[in-house]
């Protein structure tokens, strides 16, 4: 059976089996190792608003409707018509102190990714708890409701990889945080897949 056509269809065979088991273990190993954006952290609650005196600082973004957002002095800050809201502080710069073991969320260590929505009516922030982590968690302020509400994604609040907060953008159609985007628009801190 040497040199048969039975022979070379089998080598073709096999070829073609090999090729193909070594690509489908390249293009595993390739795929699973992308960074995680999002890592499950708990259930949907919403949290409290920081109220705070206004701090004289220039302003980061002034928008339409009165509405402007500070960062300064480890202070990020909404006024909307001479009301001042704190939505997070950074114990390490600002002059506030709170019993931090008791607060879920309105501190931060670092720099703070943040921005307003293009129709003024939500700002997202992103938390980072500890001072020596490289992920954060997500918030946005709804500021018509005065209230701040976590990032969630598949009904579980996440925390966001640094990269993915940091080129957070908001667009016509919500919040884009890495592979994720607003489910609706009025909700923008429901996220569902790209």
């Amino acid at each position: 059976m040497e040199g048969t056509r039975h022979e070379k269809a089998v080598l073709v065979i096999a070829s073609y089996a090999i090729g193909f088991v070594t690509a489908f273990i390249l293009y595993s190993n390739v795929t699973s190792n992308t960074e995680e954006v999002f890592i499950n952290i708990g259930d949907n609650s919403a949290a409290a608003v920081i109220t705070a005196t206004p701090v004289a600082a220039e302003p980061v973004v002034t928008a339409p409707g009165g509405v402007t957002l500070t960062y300064v002095d480890g202070l990020l800050q909404v006024t909307v018509d001479n009301s001042v809201h704190t939505l997070s502080f950074n114990p390490e710069v600002s002059k506030l102190t709170t019993d931090l073991d008791t607060e879920a969320q309105g501190f931060h260590y670092g720099e703070m990714p943040y921005g307003l929505s293009l129709d003024n009516k939500f700002v997202f922030f992103c938390e980072r708890h500890d001072a020596e982590a490289s992920s954060c968690e997500g918030y946005v302020y709804d500021i018509e409701a005065d209230s701040i509400y976590p990032v969630v994604k598949d009904g579980r609040v996440v925390t966001i990889s640094e990269k993915s907060a940091v080129e957070a953008i908001w667009t016509v159609d919500g919040l884009s945080v890495g592979v994720a985007k607003s489910a609706n628009p009025a909700a923008p801190w429901v996220l569902i897949a790209k």
